[in-house]
């Protein structure tokens, strides 16, 4: 019997149990198939770790991860950042995954910081900085990422939880985020037709735009939902798991 598995790696500032919603849901879709959650270093349970400042190095280690836990048929479901991370694993290693779908990611080839990072959230985020009350900044950020009402009190409950169990060091962050300031993509040996790109058009963090411009430079399909914000796993999970189930027939 073939065995599949399903790889999900969240974003910045993000870890492995912030997919546990959706993770949930596609258990109840797809119980057949394993599940397999990423940390990157520096976040839940790599959260001791320095964070590099380079994306081949967050592949690097992650890919140790994979080679133990990878199965016949390998699916990966990275967003943002995770995106990111995965236009460079794939890009290094195009064989590893059968097919991945990558959620509201950007390229510095391909779109300017202004759009990869809306600007007009920075007031916010400055609050979310200088907060020193977790519940301030978890439900701050579900704010931006979010667009669906349903399950928000879930949602920020267990993201509370999980920060007040393995916060980021503030210098981790900003070296998180320099990693994804700077990195742009090697296209030589992209595998095109192992990737779909996934998008919110409601995204507030990431303008859509972005992986409206990836697709077209890199010649990739694009599936796009026309209310979801960057958080598209917790917007549109029923979308979502309609979307990757062509993998898991």
């Amino acid at each position: 019997m073939t065995k599949k598995k399903i790889f999900f790696l969240r974003g910045l500032v993000r870890e492995s149990r912030h997919y546990d919603f959706f993770r949930g849901k596609f258990s109840e879709r797809f119980p057949k198939v394993e599940t397999y959650g990423f940390d990157l270093l520096g976040t839940g349970t790599k959260l001791s770790a320095d964070c590099p400042t380079k994306i081949s190095d967050y592949v690097e280690d992650l890919r140790a991860d994979f080679l133990r836990e990878r199965a016949d048929v390998n699916i990966f479901l990275p967003i943002s950042l995770g995106g990111m991370v995965a236009f460079d694993w794939l890009s290094s290693y195009p064989d590893d995954f059968d097919h991945s779908y990558i959620i509201n990611s950007s390229l510095g080839n391909y779109s300017r910081f202004y759009k990869r990072f809306m600007l007009r959230n920075l007031p916010l985020l400055a609050k979310v900085g200088l907060s020193r009350t977790v519940e301030y900044s978890e439900k701050s950020m579900l704010d931006i990422v979010c667009n669906n009402s349903e399950n928000r009190d879930e949602v920020v409950d267990h993201w509370i939880e999980i920060q007040k169990d393995a916060p980021m060091t503030t210098k981790n962050k900003a070296k998180q985020l320099l990693a994804a300031a700077r990195f742009t993509l090697n296209t030589k040996s992209f595998p095109r037709d192992k990737v779909t790109l996934l998008v919110g058009e409601g995204d507030r963090l990431v303008s859509p735009e972005c992986s409206h411009k990836i697709a077209k430079g890199l010649g990739l399909t694009l599936v796009s939902h026309p209310t979801a914000g960057h958080a598209l796993p917790i917007d549109e999970p029923e979308w979502l798991l309609e979307q990757i189930s062509r993998s898991f027939v």
